[in-house]
């Protein structure tokens, strides 16, 4: 089964770095012991490993050997990740927790994944909103507070007490349980960008618009640079928008 990647790897242009690598990676000892089981290599088997670096090589290795296919891999390792994450959650926070990054997060994720729009950031900004979540959980508990009973100055006694980048974070979960009448109505705070710093006076700006309406190759968007769509401007909630 193996066979495509070790043609791969003895026509590589380098072959002393080959033979480096094959006695001093863990991945090229991952795949001596995956070589010598009696198991069919499969993306499950894969998954089932610890995910550490050189499970993930060997992956990127047997996809470009042709001998695992392609698949979504960014969405695969949100789904991994969280069901290792929620193994460790009480059951009360599991209750939670679980539609929220399943019915909620993973479920835009695979949407997007769909139109091949879900990169390794998203991916990143997704497993950061469930962690914050976690978090949150965790901090009510800590407090001796109950989800359905907070209140609008408990959640701004978080806001001031979390790192700094979990009340950004937060803001989907609290959407997420208000709507869905776990929480009463709570008020989010919104975070906007930053003013310009700088502006153009007056006969600047209106140059700018005069060349604009008599030269396409003025405009901020031309040819090679479309306007932007409402599909790249498709954003679930403020985190994934930074």
């Amino acid at each position: 089964m193996l066979a495509p990647l070790a043609q791969a790897l003895c026509s590589a242009p380098r072959p002393r770095s080959v033979l480096a690598w094959l006695r001093r990676s863990p991945s090229a000892r991952l795949l001596a012991t995956l070589a010598t089981s009696q198991e069919e290599i499969t993306h499950e088997l894969l998954d089932d490993l610890p995910q550490e670096p050189a499970t993930r090589y060997v992956r990127e290795l047997l996809v470009h050997a042709g001998i695992l296919s392609p698949r979504q891999e960014n969405l695969v390792q949100l789904e991994l990740w969280f069901r290792a994450a929620a193994q460790h959650l009480p059951a009360a926070h599991s209750e939670i927790i679980r539609p929220f990054a399943e019915w909620f997060i993973i479920r835009d994720a695979r949407r997007r994944a769909t139109r091949g729009r879900y990169s390794d950031k998203a991916a990143h900004s997704d497993r950061s909103e469930i962690r914050a979540a976690i978090e949150f959980m965790q901090w009510l508990d800590d407090h001796h507070l109950d989800l359905r009973a907070l209140t609008q100055a408990d959640l701004e006694v978080w806001l001031a007490q979390a790192n700094p980048s979990r009340p950004r974070l937060t803001a989907a979960f609290i959407k997420w349980t208000n709507k869905r009448g776990l929480t009463r109505n709570l008020e989010y705070p919104g975070y906007q960008r930053p003013a310009p710093a700088t502006f153009l006076d007056d006969d600047d700006q209106a140059d700018q618009l005069r060349r604009c309406l008599t030269d396409e190759s003025h405009c901020p968007w031309t040819s090679a640079s479309p306007a932007p769509s409402s599909a790249s401007m498709d954003c679930r909630s403020p985190a994934s928008c930074t």
